[in-house]
This record gives C-alpha cells, sequence and structure tokens, in this order.
C-alpha cells in the first residue's frame, strides 16, 4: 500500500472510507490512489486495489466500488489494528502463524523458512517477498517491531495477542444450506435455529453484509437475542432473495438520533427468489399457522403485506414455507459438471479413423495431454488436409464423453452476438437475452449446468478481439458481469474464475476448469496469427499436425492411409476385385498403378505448397470412380489442389505448376490444365512451360 511500512493500516482505512463516502468508480479509486503519493504507475495502484478486494475489504459491481463486509468489519470496529489482523489472518495464509514465530526466530531469513515448515498448506514460496509483506503488515498493525540489526521482535501489543484466548466469534459460521435447514425443521431435532425478519427501512442501507435493525423495536423482540446460529431472512424489492447468519456481534450505531443494532452476517442466496406475493397468503392462513402467532405483534405479515415493525420472529413453519418456495439451493460444487481429466482418457493411436506415422504421432499427443492435463486450451495447426478437425473432433468426443461437443466454423462476420450471445425478441416480442454458440456449452436447454466442449474450425477466419468480446477475460479466469440482462431482470454473467461455491443461476454461465476449447488452424494462414493478440495466444498450446515431407511420400504409404478410408480399397498390381480383412467387398477400388500416379502428383507438388492426406484421398476416390484405364488427375487437381496455392507468390504458383506439367509420371491434359491454371490465377500462359 501507499506510503511507508508503518502507515499501511492508516492507509487501508482511509481508502476503505473514500469508498464508503465517495462510491468512486474503478478509475476514480486508481486516481485517488495516485493521489496519495508515492506511487507513479497506474499499475501499481490498480495491484493494491486487487489486494483491497481480495481481502473483501472493498468489492466491485461492474465499475462501481464498494466496501466490502470486511471493510464494514473495520470501519465499525473500536481497535482498527486488531480488526485488520483478524482479516488478514482470515484471508492470507500465515499471519497469525508468523506472529507466533516472530517470538522464536528473529531474522527474516529464518522466519521466512520457519514459516514454510509450520504451514498446513504445501506453498512454493521460494523467495522472501511472502514473508516481508505478511511482516510488513504485522509491523503497521504495532504487532511486530523491526530493530537496527535487522532482526523482529513482537511489541506489547503482539505478545498481548497471542496470550488471548479463542474469542467468542470461533462459533460464527457461514448458514446451512435449504437442504440442512428443512430436514432439521421436519425432523424436529432440536436443533432447529430460530428464525428472524428484518423490515430494512429507506436510508440507504441495501448491503446484503450486514443487517441494520433498530435497536429499540417496539416488539418485545431484540437484535440482540440474535444467536450465532440463527438464520436472518433477507428481504428486498418485494422479494425474499435469501437468507443470513450473524459473522459477528453487532455494535451500536447512531443515524438522526436512533440507534441502530448494526451486524456483519453471512449471506446465502436463493436460486429462486420468493416474491412475498406468492406466499402472503400462506404465511397468513389459520390452517397454517395458529392464531397466537398470527397476533402476535412480533410476528412481521399481515393479510395485506408487511407490518411496520423493525423486527420480527417467524416460527419453523413459516421458514419452512418460505424454503419450500425458494428451491433446494444448489452450488456448481454440488453439482456434476466437472471431468477427471487424466492421461488414460486421451485416445489411443487406434481410436483416430485416420493415419499417422508412429513417431510424430506419439510426439503430437505428449503434447496434447500435457497442455489438457495443464489447464490449456489447443490450437491444432498445420497444412490443408492433415486431419485436425477429425483429430479434435475425436479427441473431444473420448475424452468428454459425457457432455460431448460442439463444432462451429469461425467466419470474419463473426462478432460477440455470435459467441457471447445477445438480444432477441421472444414469441411474444419481448427481447431475450439469447446465449451465443460460447456460452450454450455451458447450461442445458433446462438451465441447468453442462461441460460441453467447443471446436472452432479456422478460428484465424474471425477478428479474435471482436468476437471473443467478455468471453476473453472469462478465459483468462475473471468473473465477467456483461452488459446484459436475463428475463427476470439479473445481470448476465461469466464465471471464469472457477469458484463452484458460487450459487447455480439461469443468468450465471459457469466455466468448468475442465472445459476446454479446441480450434484449428491452417498453416496457409499462419500470417493470420498476427491478428491474435499475444494475451490470447497465450491462453492456448500450439499442437502441430504435419503432412509427410515428400521424401517421405511413396506408394505403401498411401496405401497406409487407403486402409482407413472406409469407402476405399487397394487392388494390387495383377489382382481382381478388393476386399476388406473380412473378405468382404469394399466400396470403390483405386488400382495400385492409381496410387502411383497420386504418390508422384504429391512428392512433386509439397516442395511448393504443403497439403495432407485429406486431399489425396479426394484424388484417390475421383481416380476409383475414373477406373483403371481412364486415369486421368486434371480434373481433381483442378477441383481440390490448384486452389491451395491461391495465397501463394505468383512465381511459387508458377514453379509450382510448372513441376506438375513437367512430371510424365502424373496422368494429366497437360493444355487443359495449364488453360485453366493461367485463367485461374490471371497469369500469362506462356509462363506454363511443358518439355
Amino acid at each position: 500500500m501507499p506510503g511507508g511500512v508503518e502507515s499501511q493500516d492508516e492507509t487501508i482505512l482511509e481508502a476503505v472510507n473514500f469508498v464508503d463516502s465517495e462510491s468512486p468508480t474503478y478509475e476514480a479509486l486508481v486516481s485517488w490512489i495516485l493521489e496519495q503519493g508515492e506511487m507513479t504507475s497506474e499499475e501499481s495502484a490498480e495491484r493494491r486495489i486487487s489486494f483491497l478486494k481480495q481481502a473483501d475489504l472493498l468489492s466491485q459491481n461492474v465499475e462501481q466500488m464498494r466496501v466490502g463486509s470486511n471493510g464494514y468489519q473495520l470501519l465499525d470496529a473500536g481497535d482498527k489494528q486488531q480488526a485488520l489482523y483478524t482479516i488478514l489472518d482470515d484471508e492470507y495464509l500465515g499471519i497469525s502463524t508468523l506472529l507466533k514465530l516472530v517470538d522464536d526466530y528473529d531474522t527474516k531469513e529464518q522466519l521466512h523458512q520457519a514459516l514454510i515448515e509450520n504451514l498446513d498448506q504445501d506453498v512454493d514460496w521460494r523467495e522472501l517477498h511472502q514473508t516481508n509483506h505478511r511482516l510488513n503488515y504485522l509491523r503497521s498493525i504495532g504487532y511486530v517491531d523491526l530493530h537496527e540489526d535487522d532482526t523482529y521482535a513482537p511489541t506489547p501489543a503482539g505478545r498481548a495477542r497471542l496470550s488471548e484466548t479463542d474469542t467468542p466469534d470461533s462459533q460464527y459460521s457461514e448458514p446451512p444450506t435449504p437442504t440442512e435447514l428443512m430436514s432439521s425443521i421436519r425432523d424436529d431435532s432440536g436443533t432447529t435455529p430460530d428464525f428472524y425478519w428484518v423490515n430494512h427501512d429507506n436510508t440507504g442501507h441495501s448491503s446484503t453484509n450486514y443487517i441494520r435493525p433498530r435497536l429499540d423495536t417496539d416488539t418485545g423482540v431484540s437484535p440482540r437475542d440474535i444467536g450465532p446460529s440463527d438464520i436472518i431472512f433477507r428481504y428486498e424489492d418485494g422479494e425474499v432473495i435469501g437468507y443470513s447468519t450473524l459473522r459477528e456481534p453487532g455494535t451500536i450505531t447512531t443515524e438522526s438520533g436512533t440507534e441502530y443494532y448494526r451486524t456483519p452476517v453471512f449471506f446465502r442466496e436463493f436460486s429462486a427468489s420468493v416474491p412475498l406475493s406468492s406466499v402472503i397468503g400462506a404465511l397468513t392462513s389459520s390452517e397454517h399457522l395458529s392464531e397466537a402467532v398470527l397476533e402476535d405483534p412480533s410476528y412481521p405479515f399481515t393479510e395485506t403485506g408487511l407490518r411496520n415493525i423493525s423486527l420480527g420472529v417467524l416460527p419453523s413453519g413459516a421458514a419452512k414455507t418460505i424454503f419450500e418456495m425458494g428451491g433446494e439451493l444448489d452450488r456448481y460444487a454440488d453439482v456434476d459438471v466437472e471431468l477427471e481429466l487424466s492421461a488414460s482418457q486421451l485416445p489411443e493411436k487406434d481410436d483416430f479413423d485416420l493415419h499417422f506415422p508412429e513417431e510424430p504421432f506419439d510426439a503430437m499427443m505428449e503434447e496434447i495431454e500435457e497442455a489438457l492435463l495443464n489447464d490449456q486450451h489447443l490450437i491444432l495447426i498445420g497444412p490443408p488436409g492433415s486431419g485436425k478437425t477429425k483429430l479434435a473432433q475425436t479427441i473431444a468426443g473420448e475424452v468428454n464423453n459425457r457432455d460431448g461437443y460442439a463444432l462451429v466454423t469461425a467466419t470474419a462476420d463473426w462478432s460477440t452476438f455470435d459467441t457471447v450471445g445477445g438480444y432477441q425478441p421472444d414469441r411474444e416480442a419481448q427481447l431475450d437475452f439469447i446465449p451465443g454458440v460460447f456460452l450454450s456449452r455451458f447450461q442445458r436447454s433446462d438451465a441447468a449446468p453442462a461441460n460441453e466442449w467447443l471446436i472452432v474450425d479456422e478460428i484465424n477466419r474471425a477478428n479474435i478481439d471482436k468476437a471473443f468480446g467478455s468471453f476473453f477475460s472469462a478465459l483468462s479466469g475473471d468473473d465477467v458481469t456483461t452488459a446484459f440482462k436475463s428475463s427476470d431482470g439479473n445481470e448476465i454473467e461469466i464465471l471464469g474464475s472457477g469458484d463452484a461455491d458460487q450459487i447455480i443461476r439461469p443468468s450465471r454461465y459457469y466455466i468448468p476448469k475442465t472445459w476446454r476449447l479446441i480450434a484449428t488452424m491452417n498453416t496457409h494462414d499462419k500470417m493470420s496469427l498476427y491478428d491474435m493478440s499475444y494475451a490470447f495466444m497465450r491462453r492456448f498450446a500450439f499442437i502441430h499436425v504435419g503432412a509427410p515431407d515428400a521424401g517421405e511420400i511413396s506408394t505403401d504409404l498411401i496405401k497406409e492411409y487407403v486402409s482407413e478410408w472406409s469407402q476405399l480399397s487397394v487392388s494390387e498390381k495383377g489382382s481382381g476385385d478388393a476386399e476388406n480383412e473380412y473378405g468382404e467387398e469394399q466400396g470403390l477400388v483405386i488400382h495400385e498403378d492409381g496410387l502411383d500416379d497420386i504418390a508422384s502428383f504429391w512428392e512433386t507438388l509439397q516442395p511448393h505448397r504443403t497439403i495432407g492426406p485429406a486431399i489425396i484421398r479426394n484424388l484417390s476416390l475421383a481416380l476409383a470412380r475414373q477406373g483403371p484405364d481412364t486415369a486421368d488427375l486434371t480434373g481433381p487437381l483442378k477441383m481440390y489442389v490448384l486452389p491451395q496455392l491461391e495465397d501463394l507468390p505468383e512465381n511459387t504458383q508458377i514453379d509450382a505448376i510448372n513441376a506438375l506439367l513437367n512430371n510424365d509420371e502424373i496422368p494429366l491434359a497437360r493444355e487443359r490444365f495449364r488453360r485453366f491454371a493461367s485463367d485461374y490465377f490471371g497469369i500469362d500462359r506462356e509462363r506454363f512451360t511443358t518439355g
């Protein structure tokens, strides 16, 4: 934080106070921090804001900065240093452990080694800066001193803190799930909590991080009666949106002469908010509740709505009605959305309906395995026809055999409407948010979470920054709130952080940690890589899917490819029709002489333009349909090969075509081929020569 080490606690408090009083935008807070001095770059200021957010001292809603629940705890605390120590110890590993160690070790190096050895979790803290940060905060709080000989020792305040026994704070915990509460109510086990209802006033209270009933409730119920295990329902804008338990004891605040009991709380949100209008009938019916309850002045409901009280009490039957309407509260951690990625799940060589030479295949699969298990997405890059798309489909289908995958082809017209989504009119001509091809992978039609992988063919055709939009940040591991809202008014969110404790909502699109995007790109289009920002490229592992070099091409190699193509069989020289390994007639037959012709063509073209075996398959099928006595590659080369030369320099195009024209082993109607090449590329026919 800005300022010297000794004043970091004051700087934190000033920042929280500034946000509490001004509610600044993110940019305004950056400017304010820079104005305090000691910092010269926005990046440094943004790192400080990130620290305050991680500690929940501040929070952010789109661009608006707010005070976090820990921030309010700090503002309300009488002993600011002790409150900050508690917050840091709750949010960051090793604070209290380091304070204890300062009594036994005095140099930074000794403390660093002892801290690593005494932590309950394995950490990778090779450098001293993690220990140094913690020592600096303990110094600013006043719990540790740094002496002139660069040794550390606890202060009297630090020793007092170490000698304290556990406080009642340890009994405060997050609220149970609705399932647990409903079970407690139904079983009437004797451990059912008490349920409370707080009516909030119009003085700006809107945070779910605390409650603030009046101290004098006029109903005989005091906010001091609420215990750590009791449940407080949260009502907002005509709906019950969730419930809370206390985070710590409350404090008295006074505004305009009225005393309030402000208490930080843990909040749990309902998966579906409960409109009060939908339950008021049941909550005021004598069939469900006794007359004594309905007439009790502390009961918050009447047939027409809410009583004008600050704090009310609900019997368990009324709480049960609300829970039943709110439905079961599920987190993403509670559903089966992740895959068990492991090396054993990757397809074997025989699983591919493709032929790959053994050595390059093994190396390629090792790279794919490393990338997928290292949380990387894939871009398969190679020449046309090398099997990239088929390879992607096989990997996605084998690894994710539960939710499967979707295949789309990128276009230059892609925008965030196509990928993330946007508004479209429904049957009643009302605008509704419809997810795009990316977000659709994370929800089924019933809004249940999904983990459907995505294959994007020819990804370089798209303007990446324009097309990915907010999904780009989500791929980086950030949670993103978009500019769209769902039909129920909730903001559309993309949860890219992998925080599985988030509540499942139809307006939320949770990206599982094991979700993968597999893209393909032609080597011929590698210059398009410059259209991809390095920030985008580093989120992907680039895997080369190659084609044979000219020296590796032979008739026998093409036979190996043909063995994988179900439509085609080879009739060797001097034999009759081909048969497959089961003795059954198998599709089209290409004679070995035709494979000789194709091998000659492929070996001739490959030094000028690399192509993969899928194009060779097209040529083989064409020759098989012609028959052995009429072999002619003129038409197939015009249809499948010449378009692959289109982006080459003119001289390279001429060299490639002349090499084909001058190879007498390739069956060509040379003048027809020469004339077509001239027209197709707009090159003078005289530059294409034979003989």
